[in-house]
């Protein structure tokens, strides 16, 4: 009954609904060891909470998915599958970072030319 790292107090989580199927991010209020059970709290509504049973959340049919900020990315893409994803995360800042380069470099030539004239 040993629960995931990522199930802790105050944790976003991704929580899927049996019900309807849709994926919501959720907070975890409370881990109680005593009652092997874990409250979450919906981030979107404070007020609505559920208990979820230790034993449900190892299994496979837990409804929580994992933290939610590797799944926010995904956001409304969860339908097409997350293949895609990973690729644009890394290659996002690598295209950024260069574009930077490239500018300062330009930047850097053009007094040197207005100096020069």
């Amino acid at each position: 009954g040993d629960l995931p790292s990522w199930v802790e107090p105050g944790a976003s989580l991704c929580y899927r609904s049996m019900s309807t199927g849709k994926t919501m991010e959720v907070i975890v209020e409370k881990v109680s060891k005593v009652k092997q059970e874990v409250k979450i709290v919906f981030a979107n509504s404070r007020e609505t909470w559920k208990i979820i049973p230790f034993a449900m959340i190892g299994g496979r049919g837990s409804p929580l998915l994992g933290p939610w900020t590797s799944m926010s990315v995904q956001g409304p893409e969860l339908e097409h599958g997350p293949a895609p994803n990973p690729e644009h995360a890394a290659a996002g800042p690598v295209v950024d970072l260069e574009g930077e380069e490239k500018g300062k470099r330009a930047r850097s030539r053009s007094p040197r030319k207005k100096g020069g004239a």
